[in-house]
Order: structure tokens, then sequence, then C-alpha cells
């Protein structure tokens, strides 16, 4: 092997080691209102969903109000259940945009 290839050959593993995650995480990447789009408001309007933030439950709290309504038939994805509580529980400032409350 030249010196060209031995360095050539660690140098695109490490480069694929490190772009691989980044991949992955622009294919589940959704951001909070685009998750909640997708996943809550096939079933629910929008203001019910805002008027339950006012609430200001936790992230437990969410968990479990996600938990029934996949009980429900809801399909969420265990990744998808944990973002989404996450993004309902921390209302950023794009959750609260959705909401009207600027």
């Amino acid at each position: 092997m030249n010196r060209t290839t031995a360095f050539t050959i660690p140098a695109m593993l490490l480069a694929t080691v490190l772009l691989l995650p980044a991949a992955g995480q622009a294919s589940s990447g959704e951001s909070c209102v685009e998750l909640l789009k997708s996943r809550c408001l096939s079933c629910h309007y929008e203001t019910r969903i805002c008027r339950k933030l006012k609430n200001k439950a936790g992230k437990r709290a969410w968990k479990g109000t996600i938990a029934a309504m996949i009980r429900h038939g809801a399909e969420v994805s265990k990744e998808e259940k944990g973002r989404l509580a996450t993004c309902l529980a921390d209302r950023d400032r794009e959750t609260v945009e959705f909401c009207g409350k600027k």
C-alpha cells in the first residue's frame, strides 16, 4: 500500500462515520410543528392542542397522553413519542407561534 492510499482509506472511513448520523437525522428530523401536524392534527383540531398547551404539563404527563392516543390508534413511533412529549412540554418558539401566541 502506498502512502496516499494509506492516508485516503482512513480519511474516507472517518468521513463516513461522521456523516452517517447526520444522514439519519435528516430523514427523521421533523420539526416540532411538522410532528404535531403529521401526528396530531389527523384526529385533533389545532385549537384543542393549543388549549392543552396552556396547562403547562411536563414531559412525563405528555408521554402519558401520547401513550393513550397510541392506545386509541395513533401511529407514533417510540422516537416520535419522546420528541413530541419534549416539544409539547417545552413549548418552544415554533410551537408557540403555531398556536398563534407571538
